[in-house]
């Protein structure tokens, strides 16, 4: 949202065939309350295998890649946290990898100032705090360990991460093989200057309420959960007050 109010949407475009179409960012303005009308596509070489991004600007905005550069043995590795995934600025001009060795980027977020990211590395069990340059590089702060494969992070009011993962990885390949029901998990991690002041679980449920959950966002007192596969949302009443 704009100083004025004004609202912008990104969005990751997959191509149809993801091994050959170029991957793209869409950005949508809105026009009237609820509608958005498209304004500009952003593609490029460095949008390796975008998963998600977070908007820093107008025209600014991080992507946090999944996929280890190289694919192939590179891509085998980093299932044993061996090597990494580029995370991608886009500075309303040209894009660049500002670090390339997070760990299957899953989710991304940044801080109401602007001045921090919060990167999911999924393979890695942890999330990365980064701290934000005027010129759009990072330097790391410090890593969250987290006893899930985390994939979304929501940002709540009094600052926190809301991160949503998957707590049986087998399960959730299961899950979209044969429909089987794969565990949702909730953790809430309180930041400190250099580390976590708290990481703690808040929801977990072994996929019947809501299965392959990938999300999680705060607001009114209430947590939203969301799924990879499931076509609903799970509502619950938060007891962090």
């Amino acid at each position: 949202m704009g100083p004025d109010g004004s609202r912008r949407l990104f969005v990751i475009n997959h191509g149809k065939d993801r091994s050959t179409d170029p991957e793209a960012v869409e950005l949508f303005e809105e026009t009237a309350p609820g509608e958005f009308t498209h304004l500009e596509t952003f593609q490029g070489p460095e949008l390796h295998s975008p998963n998600d991004l977070v908007a820093v600007g107008p025209r600014q905005f991080y992507v946090a890649n999944d996929k280890a550069l190289g694919g192939g043995f590179a891509g085998f590795l980093q299932q044993f946290g061996i090597g990494g995934s580029p995370l991608t600025f886009f500075d309303g001009s040209s894009m660049r990898h500002v670090i390339e060795d997070i760990a299957s980027g899953g989710g991304i977020n940044a801080s109401a100032d602007g001045r921090a990211l919060y990167v999911a590395e999924t393979t890695g069990k942890r999330v990365r705090v980064l701290d934000r340059a005027a010129d759009g590089s990072v330097t790391e702060r410090m890593r969250v360990a987290i006893e899930t494969s985390p994939d979304n992070i929501d940002v709540a009011e009094d600052g926190s991460l809301w991160v949503t993962g998957h707590a049986n990885t087998l399960a959730l390949i299961q899950h979209f093989i044969n429909g089987t029901p794969a565990p949702t998990q909730v953790w809430r991690v309180a930041l400190g200057g250099s580390q976590a002041d708290s990481v703690e679980e808040v929801y977990l449920d072994d996929g019947k309420e809501i299965s392959a959950g990938s999300v999680g966002a705060t607001w009114n007192g209430l947590l939203l959960i969301g799924s990879i596969t499931d076509r609903k949302i799970l509502i619950c009443e938060r007891t962090d007050g």
